[in-house]
């Protein structure tokens, strides 16, 4: 925080203006090269067959909702490893400080 400037009171308020500089950087970690979903390229339509033909609605009707959620996971997991293409990731990036746009 730079040039911190105490004004004058709002009106007839007791309120007051304080205006500064703010600048804010970051560190963005982005993984260590792990391969990720490349959803872009992914066969969305076999993906729908795959999941189709395990009958998940059938399979889960009848279970609790946990038990439910954690097997379309299973199954959605499996096809989309099977169905989107991975992508190796880029490791880490430091993003540039960024000036105060307020």
């Amino acid at each position: 925080m730079r040039n911190a400037v105490h004004g004058a009171p709002l009106g007839k308020s007791h309120h007051q203006v304080l205006s500064f500089d703010f600048r804010a950087s970051s560190e963005i970690e982005e993984g260590d090269g792990e391969a990720k979903f490349n959803y872009s390229k992914g066969d969305y339509n076999k993906l729908k067959e795959v999941i189709k033909g395990n009958n998940l609605c059938v399979i889960i009707k009848d279970m609790n909702l946990t038990d439910g959620w954690n097997k379309f996971l299973e199954t959605y997991n499996a096809a989309a490893n099977e169905c989107i293409p991975k992508s190796k990731g880029k490791g880490k990036r430091k993003q540039t400080e960024q000036p105060n746009r307020g």
